[in-house]
């Protein structure tokens, strides 16, 4: 008896032994991942304006990117909010209850039927049978302020899908009724080829095959004021394919360098700060020019396609002593003119006609990628008028974005192609970006990279460099140092790129002062800064920032808005349209120390009359044996509107409209 209980006990004792030592295991195990874990990826929720917004560090470096929830509930109730209080009219150009026309990205106008006849429901020509529909081939006279001239003739429809003779490039279609009465009008341009300029490009791009080297054609696909997080928020179809049928490269840090669209336009395309590169628009200089001539000296055929003509790229742009663009190919003329005719582009957000304006673009980029198959192109693209204005419009993108990514996929047409999708910014003059998750939200652009799939075989290290710092910190000098790679492939060779990375520190000493930013296909420093990236203080995303209570109490703040108020009035003296701006209210004040221990401060206040909001970064010197009297004051960047002025600057003539800060902070007398 007395031995079985002993070895009863000696069981139980092993039993908690080897419990014991599997918990060991388990516990050490646990810690090792976290330990392992955290020094990869480091999440810190110290972030003090705001508990919602999470940073993480990636593979030790020195800045931390925030993280934002797009399904955050509080700013969805906000953005919510804003947008029925506002209550502007969504696009309503593809809901005529009757008709709709659609080309088929290359040749052929399609009819749509949207409801049947009640004279005969099995008829589905009901629509062109009972109503008069035709076409008029037109051309746009530049010279004549882009008014359209129409042929005489209008071609009639009679069937479903009617071929568009090539000579065509642009054409109006009209329907009437048996009362003669317009029930339909709509434009649509066709991509024709440009035989002399095929000419000379093609013996271009011969040359440059004959180096045997590797080429990709560039399609870059601009959407204005869209940010990572938004794009996630209201474009999940589009967003889901690019990273799960696509397998995008997603990147989480594109830090804007700029408030607007040209700020971050001009590094991407130049690699040139706006300010510093003005000079490029229209005569360039030797060290800033648009990425897109790299790519016609290779043979490229260079595509400018936009939906919208008042975008500043187009006015700024180096002309031809004839007044053209310096791009082989261009939809302007069509744009424009139609623009000063239809009735919806200007007054109906995202409209053209009867075509959601982003689908104008999407056709587009299929009707070209058909016609340059097999040849070298590069296409720049922009969309702007559905989510420039409205946070929320951004939803109306995602059917033609995601509708365009399936017939690119499906027609085999990105096989020798990288598609870009890329933003300038967030909404800056939505009351959602003046939140501390709104203001963050607006400071990250999206950026996705898709490549073809024997790509990342080829260039390995490449794609390995590009997935890492998709997940830290970069700007839009780095997407231009990027392109810049992509004219040739022989630089980003796995032996190219280990030539470039052992070097880099010498090549970053030796390189002109005006050069910022490095290729996405090399790695990052660990130690990489806003300041590296070429990011200006007032819009680094590595900062945190405390958020003052009540601000209007705190005499920093309050001397600070009075020095940017000063400032405004005495740049506006000079302009006796434009009148005195007095203090509304101080909204708000937030503090930040940058890693030199350097503190900084965000302001945001209201001037009258016209309830401007403007907001500004700003630099404060204490002496410390008196605070208060000491105060020095100076500007970390500039001071920006951040809600719409529509057209409280209308008196100054259209060259001042051009000064950014002019038009934002003119309220006319």
């Amino acid at each position: 008896m007395r031995e079985m209980a002993t070895s009863y006990l000696l069981r139980r004792l092993s039993l908690r032994k080897i419990i014991f030592i599997i918990l060991l295991i388990v516990s050490f195990t646990s810690y090792f991942f976290l330990f392992f874990y955290t020094n990869i990826i480091e999440r810190d929720q110290k972030l003090e304006t705001d508990k919602k917004i999470k940073k993480i560090k990636i593979y030790k470096g020195i800045c931390k990117v925030p993280i934002l929830n797009p399904y955050e509930k509080s700013a969805l109730k906000l953005i919510k909010e804003e947008t029925e209080r506002k209550n502007p009219t969504p696009p309503q150009c593809e809901v005529n209850p009757t008709t709709q026309f659609r080309t088929d990205g290359d040749t052929h106008l399609i009819h749509i039927s949207k409801i049947e006849s009640s004279n005969d429901t099995t008829n589905p020509h009901w629509f062109i049978k009972e109503n008069h529909c035709c076409y008029t081939p037109f051309t746009t006279v530049v010279e004549s302020d882009y008014t359209l001239q129409f042929s005489s003739e209008c071609i009639q429809i009679h069937q479903i899908v009617t071929k568009i003779q090539t000579e065509y490039e642009n054409i109006q279609v009209l329907c009437k009724d048996s009362n003669e009465e317009l029930i339909y009008r709509d434009y649509f341009h066709f991509f024709r080829l440009n035989e002399p300029i095929e000419k000379t490009l093609q013996k271009k791009e011969d040359k440059s095959r004959g180096t045997g080297r590797d080429f990709l054609n560039i399609i870059f696909l601009g959407i204005d004021s869209v940010a990572f997080t938004n794009f996630q928020r209201f474009l999940p179809k589009t967003r889901n394919y690019l990273v799960q049928n696509m397998s995008a490269v997603e990147f989480i840090g594109l830090n804007k360098v700029g408030r607007g669209t040209m700020e971050n336009l001009v590094p991407t395309l130049s690699g040139c700060s706006y300010y510093n590169g003005q000079t490029i628009f229209p005569t360039e200089s030797e060290e800033c020019y648009l990425i897109w001539e790299k790519y016609t000296q290779q043979g490229y055929r260079t595509v400018l396609s936009e939906e919208q003509f008042w975008l500043l790229i187009y006015q700024y742009m180096k002309r031809d002593a004839n007044g053209k663009h310096n791009m082989a190919y261009e939809n302007l003329p069509f744009v424009r003119g139609i623009q000063n005719t239809c009735t919806y582009a200007l007054y109906n957000y995202g409209c053209f006609e009867h075509q959601l304006a982003a689908r104008v673009l999407t056709d587009r980029i299929l009707q070209v990628a058909r016609k340059l198959k097999g040849k070298l192109y590069y296409h720049h693209l922009w969309s702007a008028l559905t989510s420039h204005d409205v946070l929320e419009f951004a939803k109306y993108l995602d059917n033609p974005f995601h509708e365009l990514l399936t017939n690119l996929t499906s027609q085999n047409l990105l096989n020798n192609t990288v598609l870009i999708l890329n933003s300038d910014h967030g909404t800056v003059t939505s009351e959602y970006s003046r939140t501390a998750e709104g203001l963050i939200e607006a400071r990250v652009p999206l950026l996705y990279f898709v490549f073809p799939d024997w790509f990342e075989s080829k260039y390995k290290i490449a794609i390995m460099n590009l997935k890492k710092n998709s997940k830290g910190l970069t700007s839009p000098y780095d997407l231009y140092q990027t392109l810049n790679d992509l004219v040739n492939l022989d630089t980003i060779t796995d032996s190219a790129l280990r030539n470039r990375s052992s070097s880099m520190n010498e090549s970053d000493q030796s390189k002109p002062e005006w050069v910022k930013g490095q290729s996405l296909f090399l790695p990052t420093p660990l130690n990489r800064t806003c300041e590296d990236a070429g990011i200006p203080d007032e819009y680094c995303i590595c900062y945190s920032w405390k958020q003052l209570d009540d601000p209007s109490r705190d005499v920093r703040i309050v001397k600070a808005v009075s020095y940017c108020l000063d400032q405004m009035n005495k740049w506006l003296s000079s302009y006796s349209m434009c009148n005195h701006l007095d203090l509304g209210e101080i909204i708000h004040g937030r503090i930040s120390t940058k890693s030199n221990g350097e503190v900084i401060y965000e302001v945001t206040f209201e001037t009258i009359p016209g309830n401007g909001i403007f907001g500004a970064v700003v630099k404060i010197d204490i002496d410390a044996t008196n605070p208060i009297e000491t105060m020095t004051f100076s500007l970390v960047g500039e001071i920006e509107r951040q809600n719409l002025y529509g057209k409280q600057s209308d008196c100054l003539n259209p060259l001042l409209k051009l000064v950014g800060w002019l038009r934002s902070a003119c309220y006319c007398r």
